[in-house]
């Protein structure tokens, strides 16, 4: 269900309240949950430890390692259609209701719009830190190797346990035994703390 309305920077606003709103909600309650189960987990067996991370550990901490990119990503599209709107004061009659659609939005639209504004360039910083290299290290590039190769498991388990590498000077290739261990809770659920906060903006 849609309604018309007039475009207005208030229209935006709202935009931006809703991806704060929710995705802090999100963010919290899952923290919370993480830390439960952080605490939980020392004390079952493998066996167990396979069951809690099948029927519930894994969706969740999976949803949470990859909120960072989406809170940056929902920030990104909201910030794009706040300083469309906001540009009306600028503008005024000479304002254009030419941005792209909301599939085709990204970083590049947000900086085209927002450009102007004096306050802007801090909260692009801001986005282009959220999601950073120290964050990403920390967990093995999750978020890649989960959509296109395959992640490290949470709790238990081990994964890449072959790695085709090249030598960059000589070319040769060769495949390495080893294994990647899981992602412990107790460290995921730090990144959420203010001390892990700052690494997610690194």
């Amino acid at each position: 269900m849609s309604m018309r309305i007039a475009a207005t920077p208030s229209a935006s606003l709202a935009l931006m309240r809703e991806a704060a709103r929710y995705t802090i909600n999100d963010l919290t309650h899952g923290v919370q949950q993480l830390r439960a189960w952080a605490a939980v987990v020392p004390s079952l067996s493998d066996k167990q430890k396979q069951h809690a991370c099948h029927e519930f550990i894994d969706a969740l901490a999976t949803v949470m390692v990859n909120l960072p990119y989406v809170i940056r990503s929902r920030f990104i599209f909201a910030t794009a259609h706040l300083s469309h709107q906001a540009n009306i004061v600028h503008d005024r009659a000479g304002w254009i209701d030419d941005l792209g659609l909301d599939q085709q939005i990204d970083m590049r639209n947000a900086n085209a719009r927002g450009q102007r504004w004096k306050r802007y360039p801090t909260l692009k910083d801001g986005l282009d830190s959220l999601f950073g290299k120290a964050f990403r290290a920390a967990t093995h590039e999750f978020r890649h190797t989960y959509n296109h190769r395959f992640s490290p498991r949470f709790v238990i388990g081990v994964t890449q346990r072959v790695k085709r590498q090249v030598d960059q000077k000589s070319g040769h290739v060769s495949y390495n035994l080893g294994w990647l261990d899981p992602l412990r809770l107790g460290e995921v659920a730090t990144y959420w703390s203010p001390k892990g906060i700052m690494l997610i903006a690194r």
